[in-house]
């Protein structure tokens, strides 16, 4: 991360015993920017209380498309006993999102829309259950083997057919 710029409106209510708060905090960003990605309309709404801490609404508006999340966290004397949350992108332009992130070149490009679901009882690996259906539209693919040899095209479709194996069909040259 190299820059952070935007103003924020934030609003809480906090009510009840130390021994037993509970409240809402909500925040909005009308817009922002995150290195060189510029996200407008960012809302936000967590309910807490001393048995859960809900983000009830994440939504924003960037890379040509929009995202949301909602989740839950339930907790037992203090301690996490069970969580789920669902992110739902929709119409996101890969290629803008990850370049203007200064995180890569990405050799991937396309419109990403779809969801992940994850849910379980504790964070840790395999105990973690995770769905979704993600579909990466109007696709290309660079491939550089670092050895002279580059490969470039578009991906007409891809299907997992199980968790370890994954068919793409791809239309492209290679050099």
């Amino acid at each position: 991360l190299n820059r952070l710029e935007g103003t924020a409106q934030t609003y809480c209510v906090i009510r009840g015993e130390v021994s037993d708060l509970a409240g809402t905090c909500k925040i909005g960003i009308p817009d922002m920017r995150v290195n060189d990605l510029r996200i407008q309309n960012v809302k936000a709404e967590m309910k807490f209380t001393q048995d859960n801490v809900s983000l009830a609404e994440l939504s924003a508006d960037l890379a040509g498309g929009s995202m949301g999340f909602k989740g839950k966290i339930e907790l037992t004397d203090g301690e996490v006993s069970g969580y789920n949350g669902r992110l739902e992108l929709n119409n996101l332009d890969t290629e803008k999102f990850v370049t203007a992130l200064s995180i890569a070149e990405t050799p991937i490009s396309g419109v990403l829309s779809g969801y992940i679901s994850v849910r379980g009882t504790e964070f840790r690996p395999g105990s973690i259950n995770i769905d979704g259906d993600l579909r990466l539209a109007d696709s290309r693919v660079r491939i550089d083997t670092g050895r002279g040899t580059r490969a470039a095209g578009v991906v007409l479709a891809s299907e997992a057919s199980d968790r370890n194996s994954l068919r793409t069909a791809f239309i492209g040259t290679v050099e």
